[in-house]
């Protein structure tokens, strides 16, 4: 049982400081102080319906568009080591005017707390892991997962088998790092 605990503005309530939590937490006030997400425009452990079925979803981000809600997904997306889900080369991730883009990551990996950083100058990314510098940002692959699953995807049911390989190419890459090397040379 976890002895702590913390003030969730969401929900409005104590709960306990588990591992999950504390990255929640974290995630959530990142939202709202650096990205300047309103609080009134997020919420947790919303519930969801899809036809008779109700599922229960952890962090909703909504709002109007142009708002930077799939740029936000982007650059988590980014952590995972992939290149952008939109196929934007690197140099387009900057913005306009700006020399470079730098993310922050905290995360809960391998039973500990972990940081990465990335970082985008005149069109390449560099990324270091809990201070280390990595060779290549495709080293990130492994460390921080997620799936991500949008429109463009229904493709995957309607398309041939090949879509379907490469989808399930990049999620296994994520749970066995040591599955990329031996793909990229297939």
């Amino acid at each position: 049982m976890y002895a702590c605990t913390v003030w969730d503005p969401l929900r409005k309530k104590e709960v306990a400081l588990t591992p999950e939590e504390k990255v929640r937490q974290w995630f959530i006030g990142y939202l709202h102080t650096d990205m300047k997400v309103p609080m009134h425009m997020m919420m947790s452990e919303a519930a969801i319906s899809l036809g008779a079925k109700r599922f229960r979803a952890d962090i909703v981000i909504y709002g109007r568009n142009a708002q930077g809600k799939t740029n936000l997904l982007e650059a988590i997306w980014l952590f995972t080591g992939g290149r952008s889900f939109r196929g934007a080369r690197d140099g387009e991730l900057v913005a306009f005017g700006q020399e470079k883009a730098a993310l922050h990551l905290q995360f809960y990996s391998e039973e500990r707390e972990q940081e990465a950083e990335l970082t985008i100058q005149n069109g390449r990314r560099s990324a270091s892991l809990n201070g280390v510098p990595k060779r290549s940002p495709a080293e990130l692959v492994g460390k921080f997962r997620a799936v991500l699953f949008s429109p463009e995807h229904l493709s995957l049911i309607k398309s041939g088998p090949a879509l379907r390989r490469n989808f399930i190419d990049a999620a296994l890459c994520q749970v066995k790092p040591a599955y990329a090397p031996l793909l990229s040379r297939y």
